[in-house]
């Protein structure tokens, strides 16, 4: 896969986070249920994190690289991964804001 991974290093980032279809993403992981850190491994990520950044639309854009190693770890083509012009928008996302820890004086 390393190969394979090299003809989209030079590629520019894909920004097709609206048109990204997140929902399949998720779906496929669970369907196969894998952990987030599962799923990073298995795309050779460093994190479970970065799997989630992709999941949830954290990331507002993505590179090619980046989908090609979602869809080979999820054993689908990365034109799944992609909504096509006519399919409705994703539904929005909705970030959690994090609590702010509080020290002890």
């Amino acid at each position: 896969m390393q190969k394979n991974l090299k003809i989209f290093a030079d590629q520019p980032m894909l920004s097709v986070m609206a048109r990204l279809r997140i929902d399949e993403i998720r779906r496929l992981r669970k369907e196969k249920r894998w952990t987030l850190a599962e799923a990073a491994e298995r795309a050779r990520f460093s994190s479970g994190q970065q799997w989630s950044n992709v999941e949830t639309g954290f990331r507002q854009d993505i590179r090619y690289d980046t989908l090609y190693a979602i869809a080979q770890a999820l054993g689908v083509p990365m034109e799944r991964l992609i909504a096509a012009d006519n399919d409705p928008p994703p539904p929005p996302i909705h970030h959690r804001k994090r609590r702010k820890k509080h020290r002890g004086t």
